[in-house]
């Protein structure tokens, strides 16, 4: 596209951002706020897009001027070469923050931000609407060793830092997602409970009636949330930027949490309810002293029918399962071949990869290590299995917001780091789309 294209396809992305807010201010009661907001959204990513467009084009035109093609060498300049060619990226922007910059820091801007600083409120702002595109840890810190100080290292070794092993969200991950809602602390969803029957009626006889019964499920947003204080002489003078790893091992403390809480949470506030925890789910027991991986397959395909039979109207089709029980399985053979194919074999009634089952019978595995693994009573060394409908089990997750504060501990120079998000999870929707498989045949495995 040209220069002048370009400029056209920014001015209708502008206009269509002050349309999307304008329809937002003049919405009345019964217009769709959400669908508003998703628009004025959209919009504005479309905004920064072509901006980004806009400005990578003219930079490509003035390397294009500075640099002309390079004249032919001379004849009696056999030596000569010609200037190596630049490398320009057209259409394409960076993301305004990256982990391999030097001297712009987010964390740095949002204290740069309360002093005013216009460079850094403009950055900010680019940053939230490309985040908006995309849609109690604590402990004090300083700049002696293991408190910070270790992050002062010689600049060569600073990319290749160590982080701690967090598990990460495979089960959240996988579940279906929707907005959460702008405003309030509950999501409450009616249920038609029971009643509503028919039945046959010979001509001139009565119509079966049975009145409706309805209910409501209440499923409380919650917060999740960390931070940590940090002083500010190791914030200034350490890289990598220990604020940024900070803030990425919160991040990463709270994708782990999340997930831990959509399989196994309370329930009671503040914890979401976890699959394990809902009522009325259906329920398999696999007991065995020994137990082995063919043994343990007519469990999930019993999981899988009684999801079937009670939910009626959805099937499984996720198995939710910890690393340790996927290669335990992944590692049975069934006479002379395994449960798990792997390469050509035709024989086996899943797939396996990387040392671990990742299918059985069209049925999808997700390996998380979230799962607990000190269930049972008295062993406590069981974990569990989940077979699940996965479009019944509803995820509402806010954006992840970032603070910084330098105000809560000026007086001994430290700077306070906060990360925190809204979600909601609504796993009480349809109890039997959800079997839950346990017992002593889930020991600790051995190999």
């Amino acid at each position: 596209m040209t220069i002048a294209q370009l400029r056209a396809a920014r001015e209708a992305a502008v206009k269509r951002l002050h349309d999307a807010k304008a329809a937002i201010d003049s919405a009345d009661e019964s217009a769709d706020l959400v669908a508003l907001e998703q628009e004025l959204t959209n919009a504005a990513h479309e905004v920064e897009r072509t901006r980004g467009n806009l400005e990578e084009r003219e930079r490509v035109e003035k390397v294009l001027a500075a640099n002309p093609i390079p004249e032919a060498p001379e004849a009696d300049q056999p030596d000569a070469r010609p200037e190596p060619e630049a490398r320009i990226t057209v259409g394409r922007e960076e993301p305004t923050y990256r982990p391999d910059q030097r001297g712009v820091s987010f964390l740095s801007d949002l204290l740069l931000r309360n002093e005013g600083n216009a460079a850094a409120i403009e950055r900010l702002e680019r940053n939230r609407l490309e985040s908006l595109a995309h849609h109690g840890l604590h402990r004090d810190m300083g700049a002696a060793a293991t408190e910070g100080g270790d992050f002062l290292p010689p600049l060569y070794l600073g990319s290749m830092f160590v982080e701690p092993n967090i598990a990460g969200r495979p089960f959240a991950d996988a579940l279906p997602k929707f907005p959460l809602p702008p405003t309030g602390t509950a999501i409450s969803i009616p249920s038609f409970a029971s009643g509503v029957t028919v039945a046959a009626r010979s001509d001139k006889g009565t119509v079966d009636e049975t009145d409706g019964v309805t209910a409501e499920i209440t499923h409380d947003v919650n917060e999740i949330s960390g931070q940590v204080d940090v002083g500010r002489i190791v914030v200034m003078r350490s890289d990598p930027s220990l604020d940024i790893v900070v803030v990425r091992t919160l991040r990463r403390r709270y994708d782990a949490y999340l997930d831990t809480q959509l399989l196994s949470g309370s329930g009671t506030a503040p914890e979401h309810r976890g699959i394990r925890n809902v009522s009325s789910v259906n329920t398999v027991a696999y007991t065995d002293a020994t137990p082995t991986a063919a043994e343990l397959l007519p469990k999930i395909y019993d999981a899988v029918q009684k999801i079937a039979s009670n939910r009626l109207e959805v099937f499984g089709d996720t198995v939710v399962l910890h690393p340790r029980r996927a290669a335990w399985l992944a590692s049975n053979l069934s006479s002379t071949v395994p449960l798990f194919q792997f390469g050509g074999l035709n024989q086996a009634v899943g797939t396996q990869g990387q040392g671990f089952a990742r299918d059985l019978s069209g049925l999808d595995f997700i390996l998380d290590p979230n799962i607990g693994t000190t269930y049972g009573d008295p062993g406590t060394n069981q974990d569990e299995i989940y077979v699940v409908a996965r479009e019944d089990l509803l995820l509402a997750e806010g954006p992840l917001m970032v603070k910084v504060w330098d105000g809560v501990g000026s007086t001994t120079g430290v700077i306070r780091y906060q990360v925190f998000a809204h979600s909601a999870f609504l796993s009480k929707r349809y109890p039997k789309s959800i079997t839950i498989i346990s017992g002593t045949g889930l020991a600790t495995p051995s190999f």
